[in-house]
């Protein structure tokens, strides 16, 4: 309400245009650990990052020339855009495959997807260039659910979904997407080194800021250095690279 007590709006002002917000689908009602909340809807073609929107499974969305569109089912698995840490890091993917540092070279990477909860990661790696990519996930639920998000997207020949360890792997990869918490960051790191290639791009999310310096302390012994930053609601992202 810092609007009403700036001045700038009655609160009767305010409610009314959170009340029209709501009904043509901008904002809706979170209810969560016994409390409700207001936020952005995703129940709706929505603008993630530079180069792509994601969208509902039956929502029409005519995207313009260089715009990636993700269509998701509705599901119980995380990532669907929602929660911060999944935007953040389609925001450095997006930013990686664009940049002058990969975009040449994107055609031939192979990608993998560390907890890939509704696919979301992969799809847009996938969209936006990556040859390959393999999606991880322990959770059966998980697994139905990218799958049925890779079929929908059309991505089945560009993206294999596994309930497999990183360790059961084979080959090394060029791209590593990870949106995990911290202590699983930690403890993957050895075993992430083991399937990276000598010159790969590592995207973390799921960080605190205070986190952050211990993350990169610990995969500086893998020779990472960090090579992008991005922060929102106290959530972070990083990406490191290796040359």
């Amino acid at each position: 309400m810092q609007f009403c007590r700036s001045g700038l709006l009655s609160q009767k002002s305010l409610k009314s245009i959170i009340k029209t917000l709501i009904e043509d689908g901008t904002l809706k009602y979170i209810y969560e650990f016994g409390r409700s909340y207001i936020d952005i809807s995703y129940e709706r073609p929505i603008l993630i990052s530079e180069h792509v929107y994601i969208k509902p499974e039956n929502s029409s969305f005519h995207s313009h020339p260089g715009q990636t569109v993700i269509a998701l089912k509705k599901g119980s698995s995380f990532g669907g855009g929602e929660h911060p840490t999944t935007r953040l890091c389609i925001h450095l993917i997006d930013v990686v495959l664009h940049s002058n540092r990969f975009s040449k070279q994107k055609d031939d990477y192979r990608g993998l997807d560390i907890g890939t909860g509704s696919g979301i990661l992969a799809l847009v790696a996938a969209k936006l260039g990556v040859k390959s990519i393999t999606a991880l996930d322990n959770d059966p639920c998980a697994i139905y659910e990218a799958k049925d998000n890779v079929c929908l997207n059309g991505m089945s020949e560009k993206i294999i979904v596994e309930n497999l360890t990183v360790s059961e792997l084979s080959g090394c990869y060029d791209l590593v997407m990870a949106n995990l918490r911290y202590p699983t960051l930690i403890d993957l790191r050895e075993v992430i080194d083991k399937k990276l290639k000598a010159e790969s791009t590592l995207i973390l999310s799921g960080l605190k800021p205070d986190e952050v310096q211990l993350i990169l302390h610990h995969y500086k012994k893998s020779r990472f250095i960090a090579w992008n930053k991005v922060v929102e609601n106290g959530w972070c992202a990083i990406c490191l690279v290796r040359d």
